[in-house]
């Protein structure tokens, strides 16, 4: 029976047998089966459930993940990320209300101040030295409203997130030119023990497109294996990543009801 290990080189056990692979002319994946993959998948993918939960319950949380709106022209609702979703994402976020103690013993909020570890250290220090002088103040109070200590993901700030209700698991899409001088679109998709890569050099023409993958066939890598993915040339377009957004908040319950010549049935059904 194979072996979680550390590293490759302590298996006694060839783990490729386990894994199919096909790369593209101009993309590759190499993949890793090391313990810490065990670790890194469990800890994000039990922090991005939990944080679908916690911005259930939370709207002045989710108003900080997520920009959600009603677009009367579509009929459709528009999921826009805000400046701090990168920080839910990656290494977490506090929410700190300053409320104003007025001479009746009333409490108005007055702002909220917001303190993430991916800010400019510089920016971070005044912020936290912000929340000391509130502290002190003897007409001020600060109430810790939300804390949340990131999902474990690294996702560069110049990376344009597309929150999306309707996909289950990641898309990145971008351009690079290879090191003939073609163009060419790429895409990176997350599908069941999959990862599937396409490049393409008109992306309104599927003559042109080319499709590689990465797939487990034993259950014994399932959870364990990583897919690093290496683009031959370089990278000239923008960097477009489209996440799953399976907060319940856009859940409509469902029931459907049969009636057959045999028997009346009935379905309640929910959508994440």
């Amino acid at each position: 029976m194979p072996t979680l290990c550390e590293t490759r080189e302590d298996c006694d056990v060839d783990v490729d047998e386990f894994i199919k692979g096909e790369n593209t002319d101009n993309i590759s994946i190499s993949t890793d089966t090391s313990l810490r993959n065990v670790i890194d998948i469990e800890l994000i993918t039990q922090s991005w459930f939990g944080l679908m939960i916690r911005l259930n319950a939370s709207p002045k949380l989710r108003q900080y993940f997520a920009n959600e709106r009603y677009d009367e022209e579509t009929n459709e609702w528009k999921i826009d990320p805000t400046e701090y979703t990168t920080a839910f994402l990656g290494k977490g976020i506090i929410i700190y209300n300053v409320q104003e103690i007025r001479e009746n013993g009333e409490r108005v909020a007055l702002e909220d101040i917001i303190i993430t570890m991916e800010m400019p250290a510089e920016k971070r220090y005044e912020l936290e030295e912000k929340v000391i002088q509130c502290t002190r103040s003897g007409s001020h109070e600060i109430v810790t409203t939300e804390r949340w200590p990131g999902c474990g993901m690294v996702i560069p700030k110049h990376v344009n997130i597309q929150l999306c209700p309707d996909i289950v698991w990641p898309v990145f899409n971008s351009k690079i030119r290879t090191p003939e001088g073609n163009e060419q679109y790429v895409t990176v998709r997350n599908t069941a023990n999959k990862i599937i890569i396409s490049q393409q050099a008109d992306k309104n023409d599927e003559a042109t497109k080319q499709t590689g993958f990465l797939t487990m066939t034993n259950k014994i890598v399932q959870g364990q294996t990583k897919g690093s993915v290496t683009f031959l040339g370089e990278v000239v377009g923008d960097l477009h990543l489209q996440l799953p957004y399976t907060c319940a908040s856009f859940d409509i319950l469902t029931r459907i009801d049969i009636d057959s010549e045999d028997s009346e049935e009935e379905f309640i059904l929910f959508t994440s």
